[in-house]
């Protein structure tokens, strides 16, 4: 169990939001995909880094680039699933669709999540 992604307040009660199981497992997932690198003080590592590549041009080159740090994310810094596939398409006009499988380590579960990003701000 923790924080709830994004981070936000129960309407009845108002206190901080929490998730547990798999969608807090989801939610973490979503959380590292969003994180740039050096963000986070005390691990600078942590994250996947795609703001600084999202301005690149749509081309394979740019989409391996971003499927290479999606998955070195996933792998290094989340130790609680399995990588089983990872696809990086351009969706709909200025946005990138990153789909990840991935086995639950502990109940050996297959979940899919799709992030969609912004390729111009």
């Amino acid at each position: 169990m923790g924080f709830a992604f994004p981070f936000r307040f129960d309407s009845g009660s108002g206190v901080v939001s929490t998730s547990e199981g798999d969608i807090h497992l989801r939610e973490s997932l979503a959380m590292l995909l969003q994180t740039e690198l050096d963000e986070r003080v005390l691990r600078r590592e942590h994250g996947a880094g795609l703001r600084a590549l999202l301005h690149g041009p749509m081309n394979t080159a740019f989409l391996q680039l971003v499927r290479h740090q999606v998955g070195r994310a996933v792998v290094e810094h989340e130790p609680r699933v399995r990588l089983v596939d990872l696809r990086v398409s351009p969706g709909e006009e200025g946005v990138l669709d990153i789909d990840v499988v991935y086995q639950v380590r502990r109940s050996q579960r297959t979940q899919r999540m799709t992030i969609t990003l912004p390729t111009r701000i």
